[in-house]
């Protein structure tokens, strides 16, 4: 046994390390071995470990305005994806200006999604992502404004009240119904 001031403290060494080049979704057995000048220790119990599968790329995505005024979204796979590997896809889409956005599934048979009920004047954000083994991939974003209509109507007057002597009228109304 060696005495406690033979000991050489080596503050070099590392205890983690990461391994690169690793195929996805594949198991690895990997061990541990201390070793010295004078050759390999003994070898730690192997620890097995799968990799995940490859996050997809971005999907295709476009999005317009239907003649009926809804909004239509229509996605395509990422590119080089092939029908295996898109397990879904999830859909976030609402008002610009109001959270949280909408999250829809969708199977990865599924190609489209109508929104009703939008609104004129508005700006409507829409977010997809396709899944796969190895989660949610990346995020493609369409933002769509939908142009205002003329005023169905005419304000109306509530109050015109004039001030004869100052030669000014205070006049209060309300607008007319949002088209």
């Amino acid at each position: 046994m060696l005495a406690d001031a033979q000991w050489e403290m080596d503050d070099t060494a590392e205890y983690e390390m990461v391994i690169t080049n690793l195929q996805p979704e594949t198991a690895y057995s990997i061990t541990v071995a201390a070793y010295t000048m004078k050759g390999d220790g003994a070898r730690s119990k192997p620890k097995v470990v799968v990799t995940k599968g490859a996050v997809l790329g971005r999907p295709t995505l476009s999005v317009q305005q239907t003649p009926e005024g809804s909004l239509l979204a229509r996605w395509e796979p990422p590119a080089g994806a092939t029908e295996d590997e898109v397990l879904g896809y999830r859909l976030q889409f609402g008002r610009e200006d109001s959270s949280p956005l909408a999250t829809l599934e969708f199977p990865p048979t599924e190609d489209h999604y109508t929104a009703s009920g939008v609104h004129k004047g508005a700006t409507y954000v829409f977010r997809l992502a396709a899944r796969s083994r190895g989660g949610l991939g990346e995020e493609v974003a369409e933002v769509l404004s939908i142009p205002e209509d003329t005023p169905r109507g005419h304000p109306q007057i509530l109050e015109a009240a004039g001030n004869a002597t100052a030669g000014t009228v205070l006049l209060r109304w309300l607008p007319p119904v949002p088209a």
